[in-house]
């Protein structure tokens, strides 16, 4: 979207989307009523919730399907684009009705979050096991309470739902059998649905384990589409360094069936040794030979998420169990698995430490939930906390791992989805000992020097390790400014000259580990930033006696951020026989005295932009004439530098009237046409 059109629009050129409502500024315009659409306005977020062209599908959606909000059947073949789910899929020809997973024997499943879920959906979570070493397949997962209870639509999304979307599958609806639905997380709550289908009537339910179900008043196949809305606590919830597994509720607690037997499994694998010292001391500590199993959860889950976060991916089968190693220890001593893998060695690994895990899975990938409470009298299903330990597949077996793997990169870029939050791995430590010097200017560089260790005091070799800078009030996203990595001897020293986009003035520096699997950062680092700034002048060649001159422009600095609040000033004055510039002189005496004037001031928008008006004498000075300058000046401040800009400027003694027209209004490419008028007053 050009620049004039975010200027008529009123919104920010540095902005891809100025009003936050999920739908580019520039795909908002194209099918506003200016570009000859159908009233988009890229200004107003309420209109993500409008449906312009009544098809059952709003603006967002649209968007987001890549259809045309103001035609109501975009692939032409019938249906409106909301009964179409998904109403263009990839590579389908125009005239050809969308699958809706009625026709391949696969269930297809439209979903419509921000961020996507894609393959983190809850579909089957199991929290129970049983064990009985006299069996082939010794380990079995299940649901504990399979009893299921109606949740009722809340119809409402006033509140706490911080994420929320849609869900569309096409089903079999029953009376009698209950059918398993994806769901968002354990305490999700179904805000509203629309069957697809007159008639029908759907009612949603729970089981123990938090999997949800529907059944209906007909048996009939139907596209069910649901509404659901969760608090966000469940995909980053945090887990205090003081609560041990003294502080579970009874109910979250599910009984293991042939406990001491798979005890002895685990306490084999954790305790695991290389020759005289543990294999694995992360785990090792968790349960201590001759000591007791360690009872604080944040190590627990720390420790068994850095270690199934790093299976590697394998390149053909799952190694078969080997004396004395069952399948479980298998498994978790060869660290090579898919997502199953990975989520099943840590079920049965956490659910005998005692922290109480779910297995959870879908159609395409495996993660686990942990039950991590405030206190021991209160169970609720918002106390569940999602881990995805990475790795991919879509077999639902044991045995077969597929090729590829999720990473655990991290960088400072602001569009990177895997922010540090998110990340899985071991926790290394980063020491950012220095950066010089304290303050420079942009074009210039920061050195950042430390050094990368273990939680042993180990340093880290071969470790890359970024830099970012945030603006002291956090008020943009962090960026990378420089990269490095770390020597022989784990130290690191870098330059970084990458901080054009910062906001001039103090801001932060801090350096993180670039390591899949690895999370580590250090900082802030106090720094002052400090610019050349570029003004932008817009100004007439000419004004009448009378008229009023306007000036409009932007003053950015160097990375090309906006200087906001700036205070400009403008001169006019005329050009010396030399052509230099006189003394100021309001009203000049004397024929071969030059005018100079001060006709104000203005101060920049938050985009950096300006306007200024002034309207020209009618009588006096300045006379008119053709050798006049228009001077904005930008005296600097506290980091920004001066920076200044003269236009020409001819001042006539009257305006002219002009009247004109086109002959004719309308031509085609290539054809001739006339513009005709009439000067009524002569300048």
């Amino acid at each position: 979207m050009v620049n004039e059109w975010e200027f008529l629009w009123d919104i920010d050129p540095y902005e891809t989307d100025s009003d936050q409502d999920g739908m580019p500024d520039g795909w908002e315009h194209n099918y506003s009523f200016p570009a000859g659409g159908c009233g988009l306005d890229p200004s107003d977020s309420s209109d993500q919730h409008g449906d312009a062209d009544d098809d059952g599908s709003d603006n967002l959606r649209e968007y987001k399907e890549d259809t045309d909000p103001c035609d109501d059947d975009s692939d032409d073949d019938g249906d409106p684009d909301g009964d179409d789910p998904p109403p263009l899929p990839p590579g389908e020809q125009n005239g050809t009705k969308p699958d809706t997973g009625r026709t391949d024997g696969q269930v297809t499943i439209y979903e419509i979050f921000d961020p996507p879920l894609m393959s983190l959906k809850r579909w089957y979570a199991q929290d129970a096991l049983y064990y009985d070493s006299s069996l082939a397949d010794p380990y079995s997962m299940y649901i504990n309470d399979t009893n299921k209870v109606e949740i009722d639509p809340t119809g409402t999304t006033d509140y706490t739902h911080v994420f929320e979307g849609w869900l569309w599958m096409g089903v079999s609806l029953s009376t009698e059998l209950y059918t398993p639905i994806p769901s968002v997380a354990p305490d999700a709550d179904i805000i509203d649905y629309d069957p697809n289908a007159t008639g029908v009537a759907v009612s949603f339910y729970k089981d123990g384990a938090d999997n949800y179900f529907i059944r209906g008043n007909q048996d009939v196949i139907i596209d069910l589409r649901y509404r659901m809305g969760t608090n966000g606590s469940y995909f980053n919830r945090p887990v205090s360094e003081t609560l041990t597994l003294d502080d579970l509720p009874p109910e979250s607690i599910v009984p293991i069936t042939g406990q001491s037997e798979v005890e002895e499994k685990v306490k084999q694998f954790l305790q695991m040794k290389n020759g005289t010292e543990p294999a694995n001391p992360p785990l090792y500590w968790l349960w201590p030979e001759n000591g007791s199993r360690e009872t604080n959860m944040a190590k627990i889950v720390t420790n068994l998420t850095w270690y199934f976060s790093n299976f590697r991916e394998g390149d053909g089968d799952v190694p078969d169990p080997e004396p004395p190693w069952d399948v479980y220890q298998s498994i978790c001593i060869n660290g090579i698995g898919a997502c199953r893998h990975r989520s099943f060695g840590f079920f049965v690994t956490a659910n005998v430490m005692g922290l109480p895990t779910r297995y959870v899975s879908n159609e395409a990938h495996a993660f686990v939930e942990v039950y991590i409470p405030e206190d021991n009298l209160t169970f609720s299903s918002s106390h569940w906390k999602r881990i995805n330990l990475g790795g991919t597949g879509s077999s639902e077996t044991l045995d077969r791992p597929d090729s590829d793997g999720e990473g655990d990169d991290f960088d400072f870029d602001e569009n990177d989805p895997g922010d540090i939050d998110n990340m899985t791995g071991e926790r290394v430590t980063v020491v950012l000992e220095g950066v010089s010097p304290s303050e420079a200017d942009k074009g210039t560089q920061f050195r950042l020097w430390g050094y990368v260790e273990d939680r042993n005091g180990t340093r880290l070799p071969g470790f890359g390790v970024g830099g970012g800078m945030w603006d002291e009030l956090h008020a943009t996203p962090a960026f990378e400014i420089g990269t490095g990595s770390t020597n022989t001897t784990g130290d690191f020293d870098f330059n970084a000259s990458g901080f054009f986009g910062a906001i001039p003035g103090e801001n932060e520096i801090y350096a993180a580990v670039y390591q899949s699997g690895y999370l580590g950062v250090d900082g802030p680092e106090l720094v002052e930033v400090y610019t050349d700034t570029n003004l932008t002048v817009d100004a007439p060649a000419s004004v009448g006696k009378g008229q009023e001159l306007v000036v409009s422009g932007s003053l950015l600095d160097i990375g090309g951020v906006a200087a906001p609040d700036e205070t400009l000033e403008f001169e006019v004055w005329e050009g010396s026989s030399s052509q230099g510039k006189p003394a100021v002189r309001c009203n000049p005496q004397q024929w071969w005295q030059r005018y100079r004037c001060e006709i104000g001031t203005t101060v920049t928008d938050e985009f950096g932009n300006f306007i200024f008006n002034w309207t020209v004498p009618e009588t006096g000075q300045p006379t008119a004439d053709n050798d006049y300058h228009v001077e904005v000046l930008f005296p600097g401040s506290t980091y920004r530098y001066t920076t200044v800009e003269t236009t020409d400027l001819r001042i006539l003694e009257s305006s002219v009237e002009l009247e004109a027209w086109l002959d004719p209004q309308t031509v085609l490419i290539n054809d001739p046409f006339w513009v005709n008028g009439t000067i009524i007053e002569a300048a």
